[in-house]
């Protein structure tokens, strides 16, 4: 806490009521009321600039009208210079024109908040009520602005829709591919039409573009051997379409057993696929090397938040015979908190028979001796009710494999002990950037305190 006191005329009672006001948590779990996700085009830019085959680029644009709390992710490939901004451009004077042929100022600088102009870049901030009324209406849009092209080289036009907020989203992508995507579905549960709105954007060039297409599992190791079946094909960088993941589309989504793909005519080493999320856990995205893990949060910007959840992924080595694993959480974040800790959507490994909690360490178990993982020793899984931290620091996570058999201590059945082997293979976590910590961190922003007293 930073705090600067001048005494002054303000009474206790009032600067305690401001101490709490200044002290809550900052938000709640933000709900998409309205949102965007298109494509970037040269030709957006004003004025225009000429068009290249393999510069292209896509945003998503996620807003919780009634918080403000508002998500961007912005992905560009084939950029002729350096970035050097990325910005959203809208203006609070609800009569001015921000669309296609027309220039407005800066309204939130994402590179800056971001502290990086590195891409894919993702941002959340909470914006204030006539910027929030701006983006609902579609008035605004992004611009990427590089040494090339200082006044943009690439610009997507907001397109806010307020009906089918996404329930689900995948991010395709491949440590040996330049290619990246986005998907957001969108299943309903009306009985007599119990279809799926898929939407799909991404940077893999029409002459690339063999094929876009699903597969009934959970994306792992093992997914290249999967029947995949054909899904759609769109217009360049793009594609939308209604289907069913039978039998039941949204019993397949919520199991967390639906992965999608995109097939390039170069082969294997540019395929990228991805596994289908629920849209309200964090998403971990890019898949971990063997012998590392990765951690995101949700909300990603819920300093403090209560009811927070953790997305867990591991690339263990050497921990196939392990049945059971034990992930730590770092101090300041709490188990169990506003409910029971439990252990959803897991992929790579069976659902774990019982979930146990000592301390700051989840205890992941199954009534088997193994193997455990379907495949290699590759896990992801999202716990629930995980108190959040209030600092933003990078802080250590670990999971850790073991062996674990019951004992009968007196051989008469009535006492039990379970005894442990460590397992080989144990993967620590020291996130850079903090993917594993809340964001939102500032010398006296959320979270913090500065009490002003005159004299």
């Amino acid at each position: 806490f930073f705090f600067e006191f001048t005494m002054g005329t303000a009474s206790w009672p009032a600067m305690l009521l401001l101490a709490v006001a200044l002290l809550r948590p900052c938000h709640a779990q933000a709900q998409i009321t309205s949102w965007s996700f298109d494509t970037f085009l040269s030709t957006n830019v004003v004025p225009p600039i000429s068009t290249i085959s393999t510069r292209t680029g896509y945003f998503v644009e996620l807003l919780d009208e009634n918080t403000g709390d508002l998500q961007v992710e912005i992905v560009a490939t084939g950029l002729q210079g350096a970035v050097t901004n990325v910005t959203m451009h809208c203006d609070p004077n609800p009569s001015t024109y921000c669309g296609f042929g027309s220039n407005c100022g800066v309204c939130l600088d994402l590179g800056a908040l971001a502290g990086s102009l590195t891409l894919p870049l993702a941002v959340s901030a909470n914006v204030p009520g006539p910027v929030a009324t701006q983006l609902r209406a579609g008035n605004f849009y992004f611009l990427i602005g590089t040494t090339a092209f200082p006044g943009g080289e690439l610009r997507g036009q907001g397109n806010q829709q307020y009906i089918n907020a996404p329930t689900h989203r995948a991010v395709l992508a491949s440590p040996t591919s330049p290619y990246m995507a986005h998907a957001f579905l969108t299943a309903n549960t009306i009985p007599v039409n119990p279809d799926v709105n898929v939407k799909v954007r991404h940077t893999v060039p029409s002459t690339e573009t063999q094929s876009i297409g699903y597969f009934i599992g959970a994306y792992n190791s093992t997914s290249t051997a999967a029947t995949w079946s054909n899904l759609f094909f769109g217009s360049d960088y793009k594609a939308e379409t209604n289907t069913q993941f039978l039998p039941e589309p949204w019993a397949q989504l919520n199991a967390f057993n639906v992965s999608l793909k995109i097939q390039t005519n170069s082969g294997a080493q540019n395929t990228i696929e991805g596994q289908v999320y629920p849209i309200d856990i964090a998403v971990v995205e890019q898949p971990p090397q063997p012998g590392h893990m990765d951690v995101a949060v949700h909300p990603p910007n819920g300093r403090g938040y209560a009811m927070g959840r953790l997305t867990v992924v591991a690339a263990l080595l050497g921990a196939s015979s392990s049945n059971e694993i034990w992930v730590t959480v770092p101090e300041g974040y709490t188990l169990n908190s506003g409910g029971a800790t439990q252990a959803i959507y897991p992929v790579g490994v069976y659902p774990p028979t019982s979930v146990n909690t000592t301390g700051r360490t989840v205890e992941l178990r199954w009534d088997m001796a193994s193997p455990v993982f379907w495949g290699p020793s590759r896990f992801h899984v999202t716990l629930t009710n995980v108190g959040l931290s209030n600092a933003c620091e990078p802080q250590e996570y670990s999971v850790r494999p073991a062996s674990c058999v019951t004992q009968d201590v007196l051989g008469a059945g009535v006492l039990f002990r379970r005894v442990c082997t460590p397992g080989t293979g144990a993967a620590v976590l020291t996130a850079t950037p903090a993917t594993g910590a809340p964001q939102g961190c500032s010398p006296h922003g959320c979270g913090g305190g500065k009490y002003l007293y005159t004299s």
